[in-house]
């Protein structure tokens, strides 16, 4: 039960840290005009939305 709980922690924080760092991208890239940081905040996007799914995928069909 130990090794779940720190994985599910892990993953709610790598949510966290990715959600964290896309806001923030995205601020910088409105404030200016820096492609650079649009890509950026999608790639953690992407980043984010596999944790998202492959934690789905384990607590609810029990996938490993």
């Amino acid at each position: 039960m130990g090794h779940l709980l720190v994985l599910r922690i892990s993953r709610i924080a790598i949510l966290i840290l990715a959600g964290m760092v896309v806001y923030l991208a995205l601020r910088s890239y409105h404030r200016g005009d820096g492609k650079v940081m649009l890509y950026l905040s999608a790639g953690f996007s992407l980043i984010a939305l596999g944790a998202l799914t492959s934690g789905l995928l384990f607590e609810l069909l029990h996938l490993e």
